[in-house]
């Protein structure tokens, strides 16, 4: 007997260990995300591998000679160099890794160089491309001499390809071969109230031409709210609308996400899916009131009022892959004034946290340094601020 009672002891004993061990709340993934293959979910309770600090250490901007305008895109070379593309002006701006200013290139007008609407810069070691989206063209211009080299009609009328018929190029990224990706949208039509947009990827070469066999890769358009009355219509973009992100990294890899979770897909440069990374994160509350309140015009607020409008804000704010093929994600908090930063391995691994304060956007990530955009508090001038990155691994 007294054996028996003991061997109960023990029994019951570890029964409660295991019951202890397993006391932490379940990890709830959403069904859809668990069918994902090669998915890797970090758990709430991880702590990062490393502290994160920023020193900052260049501006780039207005000088005594140089007026900047409105700053719609940010590239860094392999030099250092970055260029900002100015929409006010449009021209792009070049400075030296020192910060100080070298040239402009481009000017305003509808000759070769020239831009009428410039919205972005990339670069791919090679060339500097700058996309002129009231053309749809983007001026190629030479990184050895900064001259003007070529450009890429992004929207062509010998295009034998169905799919592509009414949509127009909407977004472009450059491969390390110097092949474009570039995503087609659809314009908004008059069918139907629920009528789904998508955004197709096609491959381009360096005259323009499809070299995919295929689109080969389709990401569901943002999130507008439609409005159809007396046979016309009015579109509203509401500050939560969910929207798709993809970025390329400098292996041609493919970040992509839809911002509603804190759920990033990898594809290969070919579109094919290779991994998925999800965090299950805690959406910040949205109340709608202080939504209506940003709106000054009453249409547009009645619009948005009478919406099926959700409870939450999205998971991700943004996203930007740095060099080492890390994902810098920002997401959305209840703390109006900061975003806060999440730095993951393209294995999962979770490096870094920090909060960053939203109005420093974060446009590139380099050989060790940040470049935000940011609005300078004293002149109201809008400039790039260069942070160098300081990593230690934590005890």
């Amino acid at each position: 007997m007294i054996k028996n009672c003991a061997a109960s002891v023990i029994i019951i004993s570890i029964i409660l260990l295991v019951a202890g061990c397993s006391s932490k709340p379940e990890i709830k993934i959403p069904e859809q995300i668990k069918k994902l293959e090669n998915l890797t979910v970090i758990p709430p309770e991880t702590e990062a591998s490393h502290s994160i600090d920023f020193k900052r250490n260049a501006k780039f901007g207005e000088t005594e000679d140089v007026i900047v305008g409105e700053i719609t895109g940010v590239a860094v070379d392999s030099l250092g160099r970055v260029y900002i593309a100015d929409e006010s002006q449009n021209i792009i701006h070049v400075y030296k890794h020192n910060a100080r200013y070298l040239r402009q290139i481009g000017s305003e007008g509808k000759g070769p160089g020239e831009f009428v609407d410039i919205a972005s810069v990339a670069q791919d070691g090679q060339y500097l491309y700058g996309y002129d989206r009231d053309q749809d063209r983007l001026n190629v211009y030479s990184l050895d001499s900064l001259k003007y080299s070529y450009a890429i009609p992004l929207l062509r009328n010998d295009r034998n390809i169905e799919a592509l018929s009414r949509r127009y190029p909407s977004s472009y990224y450059v491969f390390d071969d110097g092949k474009l990706l570039v995503g087609f949208s659809q314009p908004f039509g008059m069918r139907g109230l629920e009528e789904e947009r998508n955004i197709l990827y096609y491959v381009l070469n360096r005259e323009g031409q499809v070299v995919s066999d295929t689109t080969i890769f389709t990401h569901q358009a943002d999130e507008n709210i439609i409005n159809r009355e007396n046979n016309g219509m009015i579109m509203v973009r509401p500050p939560y609308g969910r929207e798709a992100i993809l970025k390329v990294g400098d292996d041609d890899q493919l970040y992509t996400s839809w911002t509603e979770d804190f759920l990033i897909k990898i594809y290969d440069a070919d579109g094919s899916y290779q991994k998925a990374i999800y965090y299950p994160y805690q959406q910040a509350s949205l109340d709608i009131n202080e939504i209506l309140k940003k709106y000054e015009s009453k249409r547009p607020k009645d619009i948005v009022r009478n919406a099926d409008n959700p409870s939450t804000w999205p998971a991700i704010n943004s996203m930007v892959v740095d060099d080492k093929s890390r994902m810098w994600v920002s997401t959305i908090t209840d703390n109006k004034e900061i975003y806060q930063w999440w730095v993951i391995s393209n294995e999962g691994d979770l490096q870094a946290k920090f909060q960053w304060p939203r109005n420093r956007t974060i446009e590139e990530i380099k050989e060790g340094n940040v470049y935000t955009q940011e609005t300078d508090q004293e002149t109201g001038v809008e400039q790039i601020v260069r942070y160098s990155i300081e990593m230690s691994e934590t005890e």
